[in-house]
């Protein structure tokens, strides 16, 4: 299964999407870095993790390179 994460999206803005299995112990580590903004929302589909595996996503915003 797939997990597809969907979140308003801004001009000049990137985006990193980060995955952590464990909050407390693990820092979340990038999936995606640096995804250009698609206003008015961006979308990121994650094949690997999927919905059955327990686990914590993160969407970091910066200012586009």
């Amino acid at each position: 299964d797939l997990a597809v994460l969907i979140w308003p999206s801004t001009p000049g803005r990137a985006y990193d999407v980060l995955w952590t299995s464990n909050l407390l112990d693990q820092p979340p580590a990038p999936l995606l870095t640096n995804m250009p903004a698609t206003p008015p929302l961006n979308v990121y589909t994650d094949d690997v993790h999927g919905v059955e595996r327990t686990g914590f996503y993160r969407i970091k915003v910066k200012l586009a390179p």
